[in-house]
């Protein structure tokens, strides 16, 4: 008899730990509640039995217990029942969870690091007086029980260093995590145990211009999804996708494309417009110059992907030449003479187109309708109306010929004048030609405009001139009247002062005019420093003489414009401003910073040592003439300055000349004064004796 090890979950094993298959051999046997002379396993046990080969013979497990070998029988008295110390275990640790080992005690096993307990870690004391399970076993490299994962599989090779456990998953779950986990040293497995989810390849894109939808509802494995695109559009890619075990979508997400036509055929000596070859758009054929077109013009673009109808042909057409044309030409527009071309006919000058003068090819390859004809273009005998003599004058056949008055206004024998030729009216004295006066013999076989007619000359009413009046002097208004003009005071005539009444029914020369008196412009000074505001310059208006600032107005300052245009007095002219010489100081003198007394001139005031100035140090001769401000005066000053010595400015001793500050009699007598004004500058040097007076 023999006993084989397996790994893995049988039938009555110990799940996740160990298990045991009993190979039978000869001699043992196995009965319903146990082995009568060999071993036998209740079914149930869930972990290791921690049994070996080698048992004792004789040894069997029954329904009520262990029947022999062990000396226990059925149904021993729980009372007395001492199951003793629990078995210790190498590598591991045992307590007592309340530190007895009576009936219904219970004994906890725990491995040190790195062992695996093989067995169960929890014994209990039977009413036989025994521990059961028997202990378990701590063994190295030994890993933990492995379970398969829900709604998948485990297949198991070992719970030893380098074992491995594959993982699967039942159909329509995916496995998320590590297919393949090994046991490694310390008993520990690589990696965690994977879990098995649902497949959901989830709802796909939707398509755009198109419709997507889910043949079942569903979007789990095996589910179907269809594509549809929507009218004007087709398919581009996968009508059809199923969800994979990989919780994607087959193939890829397909597109609704516009449907579009290839570019259409053109035919020999044609042209397409239309630049669109989408559903529904239009091309249209032509024919190039001279070819005409044989077909549909129009083709649309349909929803499969075609033109309508089929491509039109274009044919080509060529009249030719005709033939020359007598007293006439030709001309083909653009020189060309295909379908559609144009020609016409013209006339030598002074003949005329009988006929029509345009022709077209048509497709027929003839010019439309019938060639022409020129004649020449004659006019009939002009009319003679009364009291009228014309000439006529560039005939072919008479040269000239003049009638002064006929009584039968059509002759018996009519005669006919070429183009170009020219009938001139006149009228009797004293009447004038009412209408043209001259007439020509026109292309058109007429004499241009009506014939006239003759009427007393009447020059009518003279028209109006504004400011002024006229008068007939016969209080008629006929030939060889006359019309006198005048103009009222402070205008006067600019023109003819008569006209008279002309034959030709006008009045001679040209209406005069009233023009308003006006006084020439005045002249303006050489120096330009008179200026004048002239005004209108009319009769009763005057003029503004005014100077420049600094100079004085001499003659008067206004003149008058008189009666003809005549300014009344003369011009003026202007004056430089002068200033008296002004008024001395007492204790003090007056330096003048020019020679003049002019306009702008500037004087200053200086007072004597031990005086100061009360007024303006400064006066300006102004445009009156007089000096700005009031004089000043220099009056004794009270406190003690003293006398700049070598001009110096702070009044120091001056050792060299053995002078002290304060010490007025012995000091320098010399002063230096700067004076400025407008620009200019002057130095005049002082002196005085500080003992005297001026």
């Amino acid at each position: 008899m023999g006993v084989e090890k397996r790994v893995g979950v049988e039938e009555g094993g110990g799940k996740g730990g160990w298990g045991w298959r009993r190979r039978v051999e000869k001699g043992v046997g196995v009965g319903g509640g146990g082995a009568e002379g060999g071993w036998g396993w209740r079914r149930g046990w869930r972990r290791g039995l921690g049994l070996e080969e080698g048992g004792a013979e004789g040894v069997g497990v029954g329904g009520g217990g262990w029947r022999r070998g062990l000396g226990l029988e059925e149904g021993g008295g729980e009372g007395d029942v001492d199951c003793g110390s629990p078995k210790e275990i190498e590598d591991g640790t045992m307590v007592l969870v309340d530190g007895r080992t009576t009936h219904g005690a219970k004994a906890v096993y725990e491995c040190t690091t790195n062992y695996t307990i093989v067995g169960e870690d929890t014994a209990v004391c039977s009413d036989n007086g025994t521990w059961s399970p028997e202990a378990p076993q701590c063994l190295y490299s030994w890993c933990p029980e492995m379970t398969a994962p829900a709604h998948g599989q485990l297949v198991l090779s070992g719970r030893r260093s380098g074992d491995t456990a594959t993982f699967s998953c039942d159909p329509g779950y995916n496995l998320h995590g590590v297919k393949t986990i090994s046991c490694e040293l310390g008993g520990t497995w690589s990696g965690e145990a994977p879990s098995c989810r649902f497949i959901d390849c989830g709802v796909p894109e939707d398509l755009r211009d198109g419709e997507m939808t889910l043949v079942n509802g569903t979007t789990f494995l095996n589910s179907v999804a269809t594509y549809e695109c929507g009218d004007d559009f087709w398919l581009e890619g996968e009508a059809e996708r199923v969800c994979l075990e990989d919780g994607h979508w087959s193939g890829v997400a397909p597109m609704c494309l516009l449907i579009g036509c290839n570019e259409p055929e053109v035919p020999t000596g044609g042209y397409v417009t239309g630049y669109s070859f989408d559903v529904h758009s239009e091309v249209e054929y032509h024919c190039e110059t001279g070819h005409y077109l044989t077909g549909d013009t129009i083709r649309v673009c349909l929803r499969n992907g075609e033109w309508s109808g089929s491509a039109p042909s274009c044919t080509y057409v060529d009249c030719g030449r005709v033939p020359p044309m007598t007293r006439g030409e030709v001309f083909y527009l653009n020189e060309s003479t295909f379908l559609g071309s144009h020609l016409t006919y013209t006339c030598n000058q002074n003949y005329k187109l009988i006929g029509d003068g345009h022709r077209v090819c048509e497709r027929d390859s003839r010019w439309s309708g019938e060639a022409p004809k020129c004649e020449e273009i004659r006019c009939s005998e002009p009319e003679h109306p009364a009291l009228t003599r014309h000439t006529i004058t560039g005939n072919d056949r008479r040269m000239s010929s003049t009638v002064a008055r006929r009584r039968d206004p059509k002759p018996a024998d009519p005669y006919t004048y070429r183009v170009g030729s020219v009938v001139t009216y006149r009228c009797e004295r004293g009447y004038v030609v009412q209408g043209g006066g001259m007439r020509t013999c026109s292309l058109t076989g007429n004499w241009t405009n009506d014939p006239p007619s003759c009427k007393y000359v009447d020059c009518g009413q003279p028209e109006n001139i504004e400011h002024g009046t006229w008068r007939l002097l016969s209080n008629e208004t006929f030939y060889t009247a006359q019309v006198a003009y005048e103009c009222p005071e402070n205008w006067k005539l600019d023109g003819r002062l008569r006209r008279f009444c002309q034959e030709n029914g006008t009045w001679a020369g040209e209406t005069p005019k009233c023009i308003e008196v006006l006084c020439s412009p005045l002249a303006k000074d050489l120096t330009e420093a008179l200026s004048v505001e002239e005004g209108d310059r009319k009769v009763g208006s005057t003029a503004t003489y005014s100077c420049e600032v600094g100079r004085t107005l001499v003659g008067e300052a206004t003149r008058e414009c008189r009666q003809h245009g005549i300014w009344s007095g003369t011009q003026p002219r202007c004056e430089w401003v002068s200033c008296t010489m002004p008024e001395d100081i007492e204790n003090g003198r007056i330096v003048r910073l020019n020679e003049t007394l002019l306009y702008a001139t500037v004087v200053e005031y200086h007072c004597l040592p031990k005086y100061r100035l009360d007024g303006p140090f400064m006066r300006t001769c102004t445009t009156k003439g007089s000096w700005s401000g009031d004089v000043p005066r220099c009056v004794l000053d009270t406190e003690d300055y003293g006398v700049l010595g070598d001009n110096t400015v702070d009044g120091t001793t001056n050792s060299a000349r053995g002078t002290s500050p304060g010490s007025l009699e012995e000091a320098s007598n010399t002063g230096l004064y700067v004076g400025l004004a407008f620009g200019l500058i002057g130095v005049i040097i002082v002196s005085w004796p500080f003992s005297s007076c001026f």
